[in-house]
């Protein structure tokens, strides 16, 4: 199969637009230079996070969202600021949101991910460069103005699980009395 057609299938599979394929490229495209790495890729991303947060607001986030989410568990804004992502920036067609075991645990389809370095933007790396962990976070906790949602990182191993077509990132709420 020919390296275009190869494209032409990936863009319809998953309904790409300009702007992801921009994003994936650029963040592969650094990578290939040696100037990227995870821990880069999460300080950006959390930046990023706190101005789609506030681009959110503006577009469609209205403050009797925000007073009705004020009694919500951390599990539930952390639910609905996914929500608010997926309307303002389609991650992926497939997310997904459960908790197990005093975790949330957030997957996203690879496949169907519109911003995959490796997968639209043929990064060539062992690892990951993905920014959705820390984005979610930054995001989440910038839209309900707390710091409820905690990325899971633990020394020495990989923010994201892979669990065959699923990217997986592990979070920690605030319990509601803390």
């Amino acid at each position: 199969m020919s390296v275009e057609k190869k494209f032409q299938e990936n863009v319809e599979k998953r309904a790409l637009v300009a702007e992801s394929v921009f994003f994936a490229s650029f963040i592969a495209g650094l990578n290939s230079f040696g100037i990227l790495n995870q821990a880069v890729v999460n300080l950006a991303s959390r930046r990023s996070g706190k101005h789609l947060a506030h681009f959110a607001e503006l577009a469609n986030f209205s403050d009797a969202d925000r007073a009705t989410g004020a009694n919500w568990s951390a599990l539930k804004k952390f639910e609905k600021a996914i929500e608010i992502l997926k309307r303002v920036m389609p991650i992926s067609k497939d997310i997904e949101t459960k908790e197990k075991n005093g975790e949330i645990l957030v997957s996203i389809r690879n496949s169907t991910c519109k911003f995959c370095p490796k997968g639209v933007g043929e990064a060539e790396l062992q690892g990951t460069l993905c920014p959705f962990p820390s984005l979610l976070e930054s995001f989440s906790n910038e839209l309900w103005e707390s710091e409820d949602i905690q990325l899971i990182k633990e020394r020495a191993k990989p923010i994201m699980k892979k669990d065959g077509d699923w990217c997986i990132f592990r979070y920690r709420a605030k319990k509601d009395s803390e």
